[in-house]
């Protein structure tokens, strides 16, 4: 039961942009059984709050930005739909009479890994909730395992982590997983190496990882494009190594080889705008590259302070007459999921015994 009296709990996970992503879908990575496979990301200061506050005995409220808000009975709860994974996770913590709030200062299904913040933000609220004060490691584990069973479709765990740890970061697929199906490597020490180096982008279109990824993995499976995989495989772990040694014009190249390798794979992994967003950071001397799955959503890249500044110009130029384009924040977040309890004044949250 909650020990404080009309308890809110506030929690929040930052999103991310990545190099090597779909590799952590362990299809991939458990196919490449003698090849190191590792997907990198950097968690942006882009975060998704939770709110989580009493609400109708019996039910289940979420409101989320983009999406109408939906509630059930407890017992007539539905997964289904953009919002059923939090749903589940509530069901999964025997929580009822809540209402959880979304607000994230990420566009709605852009490639960022919103969804997965947000249930890693749910998740870890939760455990403060219901004084289980679970590690960021469990909590992680926990939002990968629940989206999985929501989606009814493999996932990757890359957004999760981000979201958990922060930072900048090289996840390897532990494909023995003894100790644990992850190793990480941060790869940033001096927080100011990547400074005015990176810079992101909606296109104002909305992107659907679903289908993308259940093609790829149906490719895959019937050993399509293997070969394509096993290359994208070997850079991955080279730009994260460029990175660290402060090599951003290798980074670049690298992260513009990964971006063909991958319109081999998927049609249209650009959109009009995104098309022009990706030529302008070739003309830059910088890299650019989908986030997420592509096919809309966002864009990022990495380059030179000089060759960035100029690109920034550029890419503003290119998403002012676009609607619902525009530039995102990329300052870095190294603090990972957070979260906090704070007084309330409109009831008492109502849960099950466990």
């Amino acid at each position: 039961m909650i020990k404080s009296a009309n308890p809110v709990i506030k929690a929040s996970a930052p999103c991310r942009v990545d190099l090597g992503g779909t590799l952590d879908i362990k299809i991939f990575h458990n196919l490449f059984k003698n090849k190191r496979v590792a997907t990198f990301n950097i968690a942006l200061n882009l975060r998704t709050e939770v709110t989580i506050e009493p609400y109708s005995e019996d039910k289940i409220k979420v409101s989320s930005k983009g999406f109408e808000p939906i509630e059930f009975f407890y017992d007539k709860v539905r997964y289904d739909g953009p919002l059923g994974i939090i749903f589940l996770t509530a069901k999964h913590f025997n929580i009822k009479g809540i209402h959880i709030k979304i607000d994230s200062t990420s566009p709605p299904k852009s490639g960022l890994g919103g969804s997965s913040s947000a249930t890693v933000a749910l998740i870890y609220g939760f455990s403060k909730l219901k004084s289980y004060n679970l590690s960021v490691y469990d909590t992680v584990l926990l939002a990968y395992k629940l989206e999985e069973k929501a989606l009814k479709s493999l996932c990757g765990m890359q957004d999760h982590l981000a979201a958990g740890y922060g930072g900048v970061n090289l996840w390897e697929w532990n494909k023995n997983k003894i100790a644990s199906p992850f190793i990480r490597k941060e790869i940033i020490t001096d927080k100011n190496s990547l400074k005015n180096r990176i810079i992101a982008a909606y296109c104002g279109v909305e992107h659907n990882s679903k289908i993308i990824n259940s093609k790829l993995i149906k490719d895959f499976s019937e050993k399509k494009y293997v070969d394509i995989w096993r290359k994208i495989a070997d850079i991955t772990p080279e730009f994260a190594e460029s990175i660290e040694k402060g090599d951003i014009e290798t980074a670049a190249a690298l992260m513009n080889l990964e971006t063909e390798l991958r319109r081999k794979l998927t049609e249209k992994l650009f959109n009009n705008t995104g098309e022009k967003l990706v030529t302008a950071a070739r003309e830059a001397e910088c890299g650019a590259r989908f986030t997420g799955a592509g096919g809309g959503g966002c864009l990022w890249a990495i380059g030179k302070a000089e060759n960035i500044s100029r690109l920034r110009k550029k890419w503003e130029s290119i998403l002012t007459p676009v609607d619902n384009a525009y530039m995102l924040n990329t300052e870095i977040d190294y603090t990972g999921v957070t979260a906090r309890a704070e007084a309330g004044n409109r009831g008492s949250v109502m849960d099950r015994n466990i």
